[in-house]
């Protein structure tokens, strides 16, 4: 949404196919999507939708397919993917979660970069550290990360928060790794 308030036109793919829930957030049904994409030869700009925010369109991640792992592994996504690239500045997929199931690896394997996000208050550190090991086990090293659901009780910036120091890093406050 971000972006495409900043004038971008952006494509968001729903490709959790296990448990799609982006047509919930935008007010859609998921009958048709992406399975019917990876398993048909639909155009993909013919099942592309519009949504309610000017610029941001949206594939939902269509019917629940007996197993998405599959139908991801194959080049189709690449080749579906190569005329929406001309039409849209930026393409988000959403993928499921990286622990228990290959499916985001897959996908990180197939896009030119990835993000991975955390869930405030949700997500154990123990989680994240074994995600982040299985993306660099599979040679897939995310841009960064983003915290969601940050209760907006959290201080992040004030008088108790801690700043970042330019220049001379030494004074730098020392970060806990995840």
């Amino acid at each position: 949404l971000a972006l495409s308030q900043l004038g971008k036109k952006v494509l968001l793919i729903d490709a959790d196919m296990r448990n799609p829930s982006l047509h919930k957030i935008l007010g859609s049904d998921h009958n048709r999507g992406l399975s019917n994409l990876l398993s048909s030869d639909i155009d993909p700009l013919k099942i592309t939708r519009h949504t309610v925010h000017p610029q941001l369109y949206f594939v939902s991640a269509g019917p629940l397919p007996p197993n998405p792992a599959e139908l991801l592994a194959g080049d189709r996504l690449t080749t579906l993917l190569a005329p929406t690239r001309t039409t849209f500045d930026h393409i988000v997929i959403d993928a499921p979660p990286v622990l228990g199931i290959a499916d985001a690896i897959i996908l990180c394997k197939q896009v030119d970069a990835c993000l991975f996000v955390i869930e405030s208050s949700r997500t154990r550190k123990t989680s994240i550290r074994n995600a982040l090991k299985r993306l660099h086990q599979a040679s897939v090293h995310p841009l960064g990360a983003i915290l969601t659901k940050l209760p907006s009780s959290a201080s992040l910036y004030g008088y108790d928060a801690e700043y970042y120091y330019y220049g001379d890093n030494s004074k730098a406050p020392k970060l806990e790794q995840a």
